[in-house]
């Protein structure tokens, strides 16, 4: 199964949305199934996203900027 290479995270509180991110254009998705990790990649000429999303015992996401230029 393939993906369209968009990631959005929604952070709720109850039915509440305190925020959303949203970024296009992945390069790579994978899950690490060892660690329950989520990885998302987007790449450039000039830039760098990554997101890791860590589902065990407690929900987190890092999403991450770089600019390469």
């Amino acid at each position: 199964m393939g993906y369209e290479g968009s990631v959005q995270t929604v952070t709720r509180v109850g039915s509440r949305v305190i925020a959303t991110m949203s970024c296009e254009g992945a390069t790579r998705l994978w899950l690490d199934e060892a660690t329950g990790t989520i990885h998302a990649d987007f790449e450039a000429p000039d830039w760098r996203i990554e997101l890791v999303l860590t589902t065990r015992a407690a929900v987190q996401a890092t999403w991450s900027a770089l600019r390469t230029r």
